[in-house]
């Protein structure tokens, strides 16, 4: 008969056993991969879930987003309606994002259940595809779960679901597409390669900045240890159907509306404005640095991130292992690339294209995802190239950061869950001046909320004319006809000007005298006013 100290001893030896087992399990194995990825694609999606329950925030790209949507689902093509029922073509915006939601409202979803539903789908791809690739570069679960936990608690990303934007579904196509394309170099096979092309293709449909997404791809290809006729071959795969739908778009742009994109090329190079910007919603990421700006100035954000990225980059290397990472195959060399190629184009876009543009977490947002892909490696670098302290360090440091981030992102769910956002908040559906638009009869609108009567008073509008050249800052030459040709549309058809907040008019847009001149009040109200022509037989 055994002694009770030994079958203790035994018992523990066994429990411990099936403990490392399970740790095992957890680390490296199929199942424990699944299983805890599934967990936190979960925990995400409960996350959006909650903090939308108004559903997805609306703002003005939108607006364009959902009547293309609407527009392709009716069979008129990607545009929208102007406030007399004429179909305006839209040229500004990539088609993709709006034609995956007229598809889905074609099997009988609603127009804004769709843009959720893509949300959810493309936050569980991006998660799932970003897992994969780290556990494949790692050969480990660990470096999969520090990644996925950072992004599933991330502000920066709960702000990127959250609206109805276009970024979230080519964040899952092109993050797929880098996957696909990547992992192709190391296994050969055409069909990666080709799946990886047509999704580069739809990426780019998505946002116009996906260029930079099949430099990437081209550059993987030439940099892949494989013969000159396969990188020649998978070459042209890649910009024959990555091109050629943008090429289609092109045409069908220039044939209906004579503009490549409602884009004019100007010289505008990317500014000190910028470049502060970027550092400030960089920083962000990783410290405080809305507080940091307050004792700093905002130039003094640029240094201190250029030392952050080199104190990082110093540390991984001496951690052992992150030089030999850097190879042609590596997924490091393959999120560096994408980052120094998206950069690139974004400077491209704001010198000739988009000065306006802000450098914000969304425009960042592929960035965003890369970086922390490449945190969740550094972690695991530095994890296995020091001793206990050091690890004690790193697991104390990983924490904090996930509870700050865990915080931060509370403190927004409850926020966007209590108000809303942009026009789905309900405050604007309470509106005084949409309650008094939905009483008005059928007649043609002119408004500077076109967004909100669509989304709230079902009503198609025309908008406001802009005085300023947002391009040039000079003011337009088509100005005045531009007034005239709205009060041509108005009069004749005892048509209505809405005016939401009148005395808040952008500078850029039409002055509030211009726009009233010949018009008398109708109603004014706590947030709006409305005018009607003083004859309404003549648009003068």
């Amino acid at each position: 008969m055994k002694a009770p100290a030994l079958e203790a001893r035994q018992g523990m030896e066994i429990r411990n056993i099936r403990w490392d087992r399970l740790a095992q399990q957890a680390a490296t194995g199929r199942i424990g991969f699944a299983a805890i990825t599934t967990v936190l694609v979960l925990f995400g999606v409960m996350r959006l879930v909650q903090a939308t329950p108004y559903g997805l925030g609306l703002n003005g790209d939108s607006f364009y987003y959902i009547t293309g949507a609407e527009t392709l689902a009716l069979g008129l093509g990607f545009g929208r309606l102007s406030g007399g029922g004429d179909f305006i073509p839209t040229t500004h915006y990539p088609p993709s994002y709006s034609a995956t939601m007229a598809g889905l409202q074609l099997l009988g979803v609603d127009k804004l259940d769709s843009a959720r539903l893509i949300a959810v789908v493309s936050f569980v791809v991006l998660i799932s595809v970003v897992a994969m690739m780290l556990r494949r570069e790692a050969g480990s679960n660990i470096p999969a779960f520090v990644t996925s936990a950072i992004l599933v608690t991330s502000p920066v990303m709960l702000n990127l679901y959250a609206w109805v934007m276009s970024e979230a579904l080519y964040l899952a196509l092109a993050f797929t597409a880098l996957y696909l394309l990547w992992k192709s170099e190391t296994q050969g096979r055409t069909l990666l390669v080709l799946a990886g092309a047509i999704l580069s293709g739809l990426a780019l449909l998505t946002r116009y900045v996906g260029i930079a997404l099949a430099a990437t791809g081209l550059v993987l290809i030439v940099l892949a240890n494989t013969s000159t006729r396969r990188k020649l071959a998978e070459a042209s795969l890649l910009l024959g159907l990555g091109a050629l739908p943008m090429l289609g778009w092109i045409v069908r742009n220039a044939q209906l509306t004579g503009n490549l994109a409602n884009r004019n090329v100007l010289w505008h190079p990317v500014g000190l404005e910028h470049l502060e910007q970027l550092a400030l919603h960089v920083l962000d990421w990783f410290v405080p640095a809305q507080i940091l700006a307050r004792r700093l100035p905002l130039t003094g954000l640029i240094p201190l991130l250029g030392l952050m990225v080199g104190v990082v980059l110093l540390v991984l290397w001496r951690a052992g292992g992150l030089s030999s990472r850097f190879r042609r195959e590596g997924l490091p060399t393959l999120l560096a690339l994408h980052i120094s190629l998206y950069l690139a184009a974004l400077a491209i876009s704001l010198t000739l294209f988009d000065p306006s543009t802000q450098v914000d977490d969304r425009i960042l947002s592929p960035v965003y995802v890369a970086t922390m892909m490449v945190a969740g490696l550094g972690v695991w670098e530095v994890w296995g190239g020091r001793g206990a302290l050091a690890r004690s360090a790193v697991l104390a440091g990983l924490a904090g950061f996930l509870l700050v981030n865990g915080l931060v992102q509370s403190r927004r769910v409850a926020s966007y869950g209590r108000y809303g956002l942009g026009n789905a908040a309900p405050s604007v559906g309470n509106s005084e001046t949409v309650a008094a638009v939905k009483e008005l009869p059928s007649v043609p609108i002119a408004t500077n909320g076109m967004a909100r009567l669509y989304f709230w008073a079902d009503r198609y509008t025309y908008s406001i004319p802009w005085r300023i050249d947002l391009d040039t800052g000079a003011e337009r030459a088509a100005y005045q006809v531009d007034l005239q040709q709205l009060r041509d549309r108005l009069c004749p058809k005892g048509g209505a000007l809405v005016l939401f907040e009148p005395e808040n008019l952008l500078p850029e847009q039409a002055s509030l005298t211009d726009l009233t001149q010949g018009l008398s009040l109708f109603g004014q109200y706590q947030d709006g006013e409305i005018y009607f022509c003083d004859d309404p037989g003549t648009g003068s």
